[in-house]
């Protein structure tokens, strides 16, 4: 389970578009990179004390200090730059990885099917790299990796210090190939071995459960299960504000003229594996009185990155901007809260949905009166 409509969703890219810098004829110097970099953290940068240092002093010690006589010394001064800035989501991608990006043949390469994120540290997890979500069926699935584990090392390199696009990047390969995770689940710290393949993934799947009553009008409830988000939700009212330094920037909201079967009752069920646009909808739903939400604290990723491209053909991640619900709640970090829990024994698949609505002798027995109160 990671969202579910009952809805489900796991970690998906962000609706909101990207942004380049004006192409140029002008053949680009070594530091003309570095101060396009410079000026583009300096416009778009969502945190205007840039960390708490003078970014205007950083650039002319940079330039005064840095080597930047080959293109391996810019983009080392760059990583050096961004670095200050300690955003582990603002980052600088060489020529061939923006341009994999901009294609969107990142999404086509084989690797294990995880979706993965830093943890909050709040709860005292090691250190490592957290698994918001496993893609249903997909290597690292049928290895039982769930959402909150925790990778230790990849191949036997310690994560402890390695970002999340070094990990996504060792966790891919040819296909066929092979991959050995230090997972710590709960307690437990296993080491697994699994073989890369390409994770073709479902984005829908649903069930009509009849839950028990009398003739051929017994009530049933519909089960819907969204892995990823490709188009625009239809929910009447703001479904969220996009914020800089200077508050509200951004408004996405809807007429609700698109909405199916808007006055049904509805239910939503996240955890920790609902993530970033998953996230915006349970909100959305939430806030508006749409909804039901039962689970457990959503991921908590409530920063906007846009990517821009510089000149000689690289580009910059950029943190510009933060979500914030339509009750204006900041879930960076804190996530979505649901209305209710659900019972441990709650089930991830919807065949054991159905289940548990109708024994009402199943632990996890829900009826309906239940499952769409507030």
């Amino acid at each position: 389970m990671s969202m579910e409509v009952l809805l489900a969703s796991s970690a998906a890219r962000s609706p909101f578009p990207h942004f380049s810098l004006p192409n140029t004829s002008i053949k680009p110097t070594r530091s003309s990179t570095n101060s396009q970099a410079w000026r583009t953290i300096d416009r778009a940068f969502v945190d205007k004390t840039f960390n708490g240092q003078s970014w205007f002093r950083y650039r002319e010690n940079a330039l005064r200090n840095e080597p930047m006589n080959t293109r391996e010394e810019t983009y080392t001064a760059i990583r050096k730059m961004l670095a200050t800035l300690d955003d582990p989501f603002t980052r600088f991608l060489e020529p061939e990885k923006f341009k994999s990006l901009q294609s969107g043949t990142k999404s086509a390469v084989t690797g294990v099917g995880l979706s993965i994120g830093y943890p909050s540290g709040s709860d005292g997890s090691p250190a490592g790299l957290v698994v918001i979500s496993a893609a249903p069926g997909g290597p690292a699935n049928r290895a039982g990796i769930l959402s909150g584990d925790i990778i230790l090392a990849i191949d036997g390199t310690s994560t402890e210090s390695m970002g999340i696009y070094d990990a996504a990047d060792r966790l891919q390969g040819p296909e066929g190939s092979s991959v050995e995770l230090t997972i710590r689940s709960g307690p437990e710290i296993k080491q697994l071995a699994l073989t890369r393949e390409k994770v073709s993934l479902s984005p829908v799947k649903s069930r009509l459960c009849k839950i028990p009553g009398s003739g051929k009008d017994s009530p049933r409830i519909g089960y819907i299960k969204l892995t990823t988000f490709n188009q625009n939700a239809s929910d009447k009212g703001v479904i969220v504000y996009i914020c800089d330094s200077r508050g509200v920037r951004d408004i996405y909201d809807t007429d609700g003229s698109g909405a199916i079967a808007a006055s049904e009752p509805l239910a939503v069920l996240v955890n920790k594996g609902t993530a970033s646009a998953s996230e915006i909808l349970a909100g959305a739903l939430k806030d508006n009185k749409r909804a039901v939400l039962f689970g457990e604290p959503t991921f908590g990723k409530g920063k906007i990155q846009s990517v821009f491209q510089l000149s000689d053909g690289s580009g910059l991640a950029v943190t510009v901007a933060r979500y914030e619900t339509p009750a204006h709640t900041d879930i960076d970090k804190v996530g979505v809260i649901p209305d209710h829990p659900l019972p441990k024994s709650f089930p991830k698949d919807e065949e054991g949905f159905c289940g548990c609505l109708q024994d009402p002798a199943s632990s996890c027995h829900f009826n309906r009166g239940q499952l769409f109160a507030r």
